[in-house]
C-alpha cells in the first residue's frame, strides 16, 4: 500500500484511483456544486434559447414599425385628400369671405393654357409642373366687377411650404394672366410659425372647420 507523505503522494494516488478521487470530491464538495457544470449548460442553452427569442420579437418590432409608418403615411395621405376636396368644395365661401364672387374654378388643363407661349427659361421644371398641379385656383371679380386671381393650397396642418407654394403660385399667375392675384391656405390648423406671415394682408387664412374632415 502506498503510504502519503506530502501532497504530491496524495495527487499522484488520487490520480491512480479515480474512484478514490470521485469519492474526495463527493466528501468535499456540495451536491449544488456537482452539479454545477450540468446547470450552467442547462442555463447556457436556455440563454441561446432566449437570445434567438430577442432576436424574432426585434424582427416582429420592426415589422410593426415600418407597417405603422406605411398607415400613417397613407392616413397623411388620406386627410391631405380631404382637405384638398373641402377646400374645392368651398371655393365659393373662401373667395366670399375674401371680397370676392367666385367666377370658375380652374382645372390643371386651364393652368397648364396658362404657361403656353410663355417664357419659363427661368423656372425650374419642378416649379412649373408644381404650378400646374395647384391645389385651387379661382377667377374672382371684386365689387367692381375687375377679375383677379386666387391661389389656395391646403392641407391639414398648413405649414411653410403650402405658404410658399400659395405666395409663388399667385405671383405666377399674375406674371401669366397680368390680372392681380391673391394667395391663401387653407385647412384644420396652421403652423405657428406662420402666424405673422398669416396675419398679414400678404397671406390669407380659411379655416376648415375639424369635424369637416371627420365626417368625409
Amino acid at each position: 500500500m502506498d503510504t502519503i507523505n506530502n501532497i504530491e503522494d496524495l495527487v499522484r494516488i488520487l490520480d491512480e484511483n479515480p474512484e478514490w478521487l470521485e469519492a474526495v470530491r463527493t466528501r468535499l464538495l456540495t451536491r449544488e456544486l456537482l452539479e454545477l457544470p450540468q446547470v450552467v449548460a442547462g442555463l447556457t442553452q436556455r440563454v441561446e434559447d432566449l437570445a434567438q427569442r430577442m432576436d424574432q420579437l426585434a424582427q416582429r418590432v420592426d415589422q410593426l414599425v415600418q407597417r405603422q409608418d406605411r398607415m400613417q403615411d397613407d392616413l397623411g395621405w388620406l386627410k391631405g385628400r380631404i382637405i384638398y376636396e373641402i377646400a374645392r368644395d368651398d371655393a365659393a365661401l373662401i373667395a366670399d369671405d375674401m371680397g370676392f364672387v367666385l367666377e370658375r374654378t380652374l382645372v390643371r388643363l386651364d393652368l397648364r393654357r396658362l404657361t403656353e407661349g410663355q417664357d419659363l427659361s427661368d423656372l425650374p421644371r419642378g416649379e412649373v409642373q408644381s404650378f400646374h398641379r395647384a391645389d385651387l385656383v379661382m377667377q374672382v371679380a371684386d365689387n367692381a366687377g375687375n377679375s383677379h386671381y386666387i391661389a389656395v393650397e391646403a392641407s391639414f396642418t398648413v405649414n411653410g411650404r403650402d405658404s410658399h407654394r400659395a405666395l409663388r403660385n399667385a405671383e405666377l399667375l399674375t406674371r401669366f394672366t397680368g390680372l392681380p392675384s391673391v394667395a391663401a391656405v387653407a385647412g384644420v390648423r396652421y403652423d405657428r410659425r406662420l402666424r405673422d406671415q398669416i396675419g398679414s394682408d400678404q397671406l390669407y387664412w380659411y379655416e376648415i372647420p375639424s369635424e369637416d374632415p371627420e365626417a368625409e
